[in-house]
């Protein structure tokens, strides 16, 4: 069920996508780079605690296309999921994960950099001065894949769906002041 533009809600659970500012300046040059972030959170609105994480989260971007724009994923060390990874969200609670991320030049193409918790690094390729869209699709893990983990992982109370939160637009733009930028004067 649609809980309003930015999240969903399931089994009681409302997930949602958020950005603190919606508009990332181009650099100037490949020396200089914008940080950004993208918020992801979770809302326990049941009436029973669940354990949800974080663990490998990373954005999806699209262009207002709706096609998903290039993207790469790669690992420099790998971390595996463990217990410490897990948050336990009782009836009422917010959980929030911010993933930060640089949008900078390399040659002639515009991108976003940012790392996941895993150990991993993303980048997603093609950004032009217009307008995007960001979401997050959440996989819940099961018992049987905490079992696996080595050493296995013994919880109650998993969330296991599968969601992805409504698109949430954002753009890219030549430098503004942040007062036009909230106001969305950026044509």
């Amino acid at each position: 069920m649609k809980f309003d533009d930015s999240s969903v809600k399931v089994d009681g659970v409302l997930f949602e996508t958020f950005l603190p500012d919606p508009v990332l300046v181009i650099p100037s040059d490949e020396s200089d780079s914008t940080s950004t972030e993208f918020g992801f959170q979770i809302t326990n609105l049941s009436s029973r605690p669940y354990h949800f994480t974080f663990f490998g989260l990373i954005p999806e971007i699209k262009g207002l296309n709706g096609q998903r724009l290039k993207s790469e994923y790669a690992r420099n060390a790998t971390r595996l999921v463990s217990r410490n990874d897990f948050l336990l969200a009782e009836p009422g609670a917010t959980l929030s994960s911010v993933i930060t991320a640089e949008l900078k030049w390399s040659g002639d193409q515009l991108g976003l950099l940012g790392l996941d918790s895993s150990g991993g690094y993303w980048k997603v390729w093609g950004f032009q001065q217009g307008a995007y869209q960001v979401r997050f699709t959440y996989k819940g893990y099961s018992v049987e894949q905490l079992a696996r983990l080595r050493p296995p992982v013994m919880l109650e109370h998993l969330w296991t769906g599968v969601i992805s939160t409504p698109v949430v637009p954002f753009d890219i733009a030549v430098n503004l002041p942040k007062k036009l930028r909230r106001q969305g004067k950026i044509k």
